[in-house]
């Protein structure tokens, strides 16, 4: 055998290694992503509204799969954004029970101030988790985009106004902390974790 065989099978060898390692990786990633769809057939039965919550819970999973298969910082927020998304939607879920408040002569729906309220707690929870854990900008950032498609399975039954209010409360919160220390006790500007 001549060395330039010998190379390339030892490359094909190295190829069908390195397949095998990746479609291994992302049947776990499809395994440890699946009860994720428990929470759109919760939030269906909930709210009524199914081809929202099968968009929504299908971007969630396909987000989370991804996230899990890619590693490193990417799939440490992954757990860490679920635990966060799963305020705002439970409150905002919640909130529908309520209906609306009324003072006087105004009455008005609480579902739009529970989005926001639900949004600034996930982003609270995520940025001391991240800085407490010294975790990665990349850990940040996959639990901001995970809490967010977790949190709208509920705050979007409220509508639009309901996905906004989420998206104000969890920017303005990350965004504010981030602002509050300066950086400081997170290695979130890129870490080893």
């Amino acid at each position: 055998m001549e060395l330039s065989e010998r190379s390339s099978a030892q490359d094909r060898l190295l190829a069908s290694a390195l397949r095998a390692y990746e479609h291994g990786r992302a049947r776990w990633a499809l395994a440890v992503a699946l009860p994720l769809l428990a929470l759109p057939l919760g939030s269906w039965l909930l709210s009524g509204h199914a081809i929202l919550m099968c968009v929504i819970g299908g971007l969630l999973f396909a987000t989370a799969t991804v996230l899990l298969w890619r590693g490193q910082g990417w799939s440490r927020g992954v757990g860490l954004g679920v635990a966060a998304g799963l305020v705002p939607m439970v409150l905002a879920h919640a909130s529908g029970f309520s209906g609306h408040v009324c003072t006087g002569t105004i009455c008005m729906s609480v579902c739009l101030a529970v989005s926001l309220t639900g949004g600034i707690a996930a982003g609270l929870i995520i940025t001391s988790a991240v800085r407490r854990l010294l975790l990665s900008a990349q850990a940040l950032l996959a639990a901001i985009g995970v809490a967010f498609l977790t949190g709208a399975l509920g705050c979007a039954c409220i509508g639009v106004s309901g996905i906004l209010g989420l998206a104000g409360g969890l920017g303005a919160s990350v965004a504010g902390a981030r602002l509050f220390t300066g950086g400081r006790g997170s290695q979130a500007t890129g870490g080893k974790r």
